[in-house]
């Protein structure tokens, strides 16, 4: 059991976390507390809050706002129900605490628009979306945009969204169909308008069968100092946390508990 501030809420986690690293909580979405039937969900890069209006991305102090424009969604749901549960302990007033809440491995935006869901899932350290077009549905229906962002660019297919905190890049998509049980790739990539909308290019498919449509959210940020910095090694832990060993001149490096807090001889 650990203790996590997670965006909005004190909690505890209460699992047996199979595979995940020591101290950090495993990949979950859990609902929040307050009767909006939003859901939370936290990777070692960021907090996310998905609620019926939209998803709220926090990373450090920068706050991104993922909208979809003329969406109607009929509900958002948890899948895949976990067997650990998780408490909200707030103030000091027992009655007011909310304990033994589900989790699931993934949430859904059921007909965000038509015929279209969305689904949301944690794979390792990252943020993993996938809209799934139902036969007959036109993925040209989907829509969305980043608020919050510095600027939003296209970058070698990838979607990429500049924040005070780094850079938010949405992979370039995967699109495919299952046909006769096989994996069959659907060409497509994104499509980003002048005003910042972002939509999907899609090639010619199979509309008599679902199409998947599979970014995935990365948070890339930058590390250094206002002089010179040098990594000999990098390494990523299991529970996502990159690693960085080298030296650096720079006295305003960012460190937290440093073994040596100044440059010494």
């Amino acid at each position: 059991m650990s203790w996590r501030v997670v965006g909005w809420s004190l909690v505890v986690w209460a699992f047996s976390a199979g595979g995940a690293a020591p101290g950090a909580p495993p990949p979950i979405f859990a609902p929040v507390p307050d009767g909006s039937g939003a859901f939370f969900t936290a990777t070692p890069a960021i907090r996310a809050r998905f609620q019926l209006g939209g998803v709220e991305l926090l990373r450090q102090d920068s706050l991104l706002r993922l909208e979809f424009p003329g969406a109607r969604p009929a509900a958002l749901e948890g899948e895949r129900e976990l067997v650990g549960r998780v408490n909200f302990l707030l103030g000091d007033d027992p009655g007011a605490w909310r304990t033994g809440l589900p989790t699931y491995a993934a949430i859904r935006y059921r007909a965000l628009y038509p015929g279209i869901d969305l689904v949301y899932a944690v794979e390792g350290a990252h943020l993993k979306s996938e809209f799934v077009v139902a036969p007959g549905a036109d993925p040209a229906a989907i829509r969305f945009r980043w608020r919050g962002a510095r600027s939003v660019r296209l970058e070698e297919g990838a979607l990429v969204a500049a924040t005070d905190a780094g850079e938010l890049r949405e992979r370039p998509p995967v699109l495919y169909q299952i046909v006769d049980g096989l994996r069959r790739e659907v060409p497509g990539e994104f499509r980003l308008s002048e005003d910042g909308e972002v939509g999907f290019l899609v090639g010619p498919y199979d509309r008599e069968l679902v199409l998947h449509i599979d970014p995935e959210i990365d948070f890339s940020t930058f590390l250094g100092g206002s002089s010179i910095d040098y990594a000999a090694a990098l390494a990523v832990d299991p529970a996502g946390r990159v690693l960085v060993a080298g030296w650096t001149d720079s006295a305003n490096f960012p460190v937290v508990n440093p073994f040596r807090g100044r440059g010494g001889g």
